[in-house]
């Protein structure tokens, strides 16, 4: 399970990272805000953007290793330093 969980908070702190990279959103709190007022995600983790800032950055990017050879071609690398 703890994979799975994981695997989902890290493809959502990726996919903020994309979207703060072409500018759709213009600060990871407003990704946070919308993804804990809208969209369920859990508050106390504060957000994904919040979540993927507080871990440390080897374990971020063996997550986000191990999610790209999951989800294989196509996969896009988001910056993790935008999400701070």
């Amino acid at each position: 399970m703890a994979e799975i969980v994981e695997r989902v908070l890290t493809a959502a702190a990726n996919e903020a990272a994309l979207v703060l990279a072409e500018g759709i959103a213009a600060r990871p709190g407003d990704i946070d805000a919308l993804m804990t007022l809208g969209y369920g995600f859990p508050e106390s983790l504060g957000g994904p953007c919040y979540w993927a800032s507080t871990r440390p950055a080897a374990d971020h990017a063996a997550a986000l290793t191990r999610l790209k050879d999951a989800v294989g071609w196509g996969f896009r690398r988001g910056d993790r330093d935008l999400l701070r």
